[in-house]
């Protein structure tokens, strides 16, 4: 990234556009990126911050050693008709909808309630509407979520 390396996991690829999105993981609120697989330079920019709420106390309470971490990104993809950026953390899925200029509403983030899983680490959205969700402890159980909207939290 232009200023130093981040921890990423979450990265989606924005069919209508082609912009490869990368979402920092570490911090509050984490950074999203981007950049071109269709640019001569690739050069990778800076789209803004997601507000994702921090951990509740509720989470930090019932999970002492990582609930800190409970808002941290660890997969996104976007929907399969580009509508929305859908970002996954430990705890939570949001829908970052995509605004009439084709850029993504980050101050529009719209909760997807998700069963609790020991360590969510990949997502992904499929064309029938669905969000898929998995662990990756053993047996790793699979979640599909409707990505049907839900009021904010």
């Amino acid at each position: 990234l232009p200023r130093g390396a981040a921890d990423i996991e979450a990265v989606a690829v924005d069919p209508r556009t082609l912009w490869v999105y990368l979402l920092t993981k570490r911090e509050e609120p984490p950074v999203l990126w981007r950049f071109s697989l269709l640019g001569p330079d690739n050069d990778v920019e800076y789209v803004g911050e997601v507000p994702i709420p921090e951990p509740t106390e509720a989470q930090l309470r019932a999970d002492p050693r990582y609930g800190h971490a409970a808002s941290w990104p660890t997969a996104m993809d976007f929907t399969h008709d580009g509508d929305a950026l859908i970002v996954q953390t430990y705890s939570d899925a949001w829908r970052i909808p995509r605004r009439d200029d084709d850029e993504l509403s980050l101050g529009s983030l719209v909760h997807i309630p998700v069963a609790k899983l020991v360590q969510t680490e990949a997502a992904c959205a499929t064309p029938d509407g669905m969000w898929w969700v998995t662990s990756e402890q053993r047996p790793a159980p699979l979640l599909a979520i409707p990505l049907t909207v839900a009021p904010q939290r």
